[in-house]
């Protein structure tokens, strides 16, 4: 039996918080571990960068955290969607939902995940003499085009996966080819004028520029970054929600 868009999103909401508990539940410390472990996680990269090697001088721990913590959102994101179809088959079974809300739910599983890593990573740059400005309000519009474009290449991924389980082989490469050409541990604009441009045609390497200019520098964003990056992903998630609309039955079909 269908059910209503509203009807749909309460379920969504309810097995991505069911998600949220189970996970937290398998873990020793429950609860805590979802402050505990984005705190290791940054703890990790400063002891490496700041402490042990001391490299980059003394605002790269936070210019190399701006961007990881960024992208293990939109990395983590789309590798978990790979499997959000098959993952899910045992619901499948029992009732009926359109297939992209079991993406909708590892995209929202994930985001609140980002939510405390990001707020984590925002009092660490306080605590390092970093002030917010104005501009800091940039961070919604420039965080909402990078959850357009988390939806629509997870939504890509969950498709293809679904009939081609190998497939999460070569995304999971590309997401690591992509992670090195994105400017993670690098800025972009120090780089030659030719590589440095072509390394731009990347619409994420513009994003983690602009994203850093904002946090760390206090500036504004490029508005055509966010326009390209939101344009992009919103293309991604009409081809993938339209392939999964129009694919899903035979994706129920697959997964048992």
């Amino acid at each position: 039996m269908k059910r209503s868009l509203r009807q749909t999103w309460n379920l969504i909401w309810q097995k991505s918080v069911s998600d949220l508990q189970s996970e937290s539940a398998r873990a020793l410390l429950g609860l805590l571990w979802w402050i505990i472990e984005p705190v290791l996680y940054m703890a990790v990269f400063y002891l490496v960068f700041k402490i042990g090697f001391r490299m980059g001088g003394p605002d790269f721990v936070a210019f190399l955290l701006a961007g990881l913590v960024c992208w293990k959102w939109f990395q983590g994101t789309v590798s978990a969607a790979c499997t959000a179809l098959i993952a899910n088959q045992g619901l499948m079974a029992q009732v009926y939902l359109p297939k992209w809300s079991f993406v909708a739910m590892v995209v929202l599983t994930n985001a609140f995940k980002f939510s405390l890593l990001l707020l984590l990573f925002l009092l660490y740059l306080l605590a390092e003499g970093y002030r917010p400005t104005g501009n800091w309000l940039y961070l919604v519009p420039l965080l909402g085009s990078l959850l357009i474009l988390i939806c629509g290449c997870a939504a890509n991924s969950a498709f293809v996966t679904c009939f081609v389980p190998e497939a999460k082989l070569i995304i999971d490469n590309g997401l690591m080819l992509l992670f090195f050409v994105s400017g993670i541990f690098f800025d972009i604009s120090a780089r030659d004028t030719a590589i440095g441009d072509a390394l731009l045609l990347n619409p994420l390497a513009g994003w983690f520029a602009s994203f850093r200019h904002v946090v760390l520098e206090g500036g504004r964003p490029e508005l055509h970054t966010i326009v390209t990056v939101s344009v992009t992903g919103a293309i991604l998630l009409l081809i993938g929600v339209g392939l999964l609309r129009r694919f899903d039955h035979q994706i129920a079909k697959v997964s048992l």
